[in-house]
């Protein structure tokens, strides 16, 4: 059985081609003139030079994995020291991951500084469990690939 043939016409082709390329032009400009005012701020792909860190406690995270990882470990970082009362820093293999594409705010922990310092290893598992709301001590270097929403849904 044929199908019926439906009568072409180029003269509503090229109306229908006009009017979806004028869209995405249209489109695409509004996009552009949002993202160019973003652009003006200027963007420091460089960790601080100094950063003023508390002795009293410092927790850090391992800076492991591709940009899903990075990101994940950044937001558990910052809720578990949140949720305990403690600095949370980063170190700058992760704060050259992260910040051509994020405004990083947590400090960033100095390699020489981190070097010298004796770390209770911390391994955490990819869900948040009740002991992370209690965990003791000063120098706290999380370990693992917490990427759990679990971590940060209460902040």
């Amino acid at each position: 059985m044929s199908s019926p043939q439906i009568p072409f016409s180029f003269p509503v082709l090229h109306f229908l081609l006009f009017i979806f390329v004028t869209s995405i032009v249209f489109h695409l400009q509004l996009r552009l003139s949002k993202i160019s005012k973003s652009w003006k701020q200027p963007l420091s792909l460089e960790p601080p030079a100094f950063t003023i860190y508390h002795p009293e406690g410092i927790w850090t995270v391992n800076s492991i994995g591709c940009l899903g990882n990075q990101m994940g470990e950044y937001a558990t970082l910052s809720a578990l020291a949140k949720l305990n009362g403690h600095r949370a820093y980063i170190s700058p293999e992760m704060h050259q991951h992260l910040a051509p594409i994020f405004r990083i705010t947590l400090p960033v922990l100095p390699a020489s500084v981190a070097k010298h310092i004796h770390w209770q290893n911390y391994q955490l598992h990819d869900w948040m469990l009740e002991e992370y709301r209690h965990i003791h001590g000063a120098c706290v270097h999380f370990t693992g690939y917490p990427c759990s929403w679990t971590f940060y849904h209460h902040l």
